[in-house]
Order: structure tokens, then sequence, then C-alpha cells
């Protein structure tokens, strides 16, 4: 698709809403293949981009926080796996 029709998707975009909760929500098939070639263009620079204006004790903490955030999720899922094999027993 050329700039121009994407733009005129974009455009289309900005009134849209919709507050249905649990419902799918379907796209036009033009804006998810803009959605998609904006995704594989930019999605990757994001963190490179943040790690590249972090110093490195911002860096540390945020991977310290993502470590953290990881362990408790293994946590939480070893405990609702042993507790689902106890109520079996």
């Amino acid at each position: 698709m050329m700039q121009a029709e994407f733009a005129q998707i974009k455009r289309n975009l900005t009134g849209v809403r919709c507050n249905i909760v649990g419902m799918a929500k379907r796209m036009p098939p033009e804006v998810l293949e803009y959605l998609q070639s904006m995704g594989k263009a930019y999605g990757k620079q994001g963190g490179k981009t943040a790690a590249k204006n972090m110093t490195p004790e911002e860096r540390s903490a945020r991977a310290k926080k993502a470590s953290d955030a990881a362990a408790k999720k293994r946590t939480e899922q070893r405990l609702a796996k042993t507790a689902k094999n106890e109520r079996s027993s």
C-alpha cells in the first residue's frame, strides 16, 4: 500500500471506539495490514532505543524488576500446580 492510503486509514481509525467487554473486535483487512507493517518496521526498536537512553544503573534496575516478575510468576504457577495435585490426591 502507498503512504497516502495508510494516512487515510489512520485518519479513519481515530473515531473508532468499542466499549463492549468480551466481544471480539474485528478490523478491516487494510487496517490490520497497516498495523502489522508498523509493528514490523518499528516494533523491535523500542527496547534497544530504551536501553541506549538508560544509564547502567537504570538498565540493571529494569532487568531486576523483570527477573523478579518472572520469578513471582514461576512461583505462582508452581504453587497452583501443587495445590491442584493435593486436591486430586
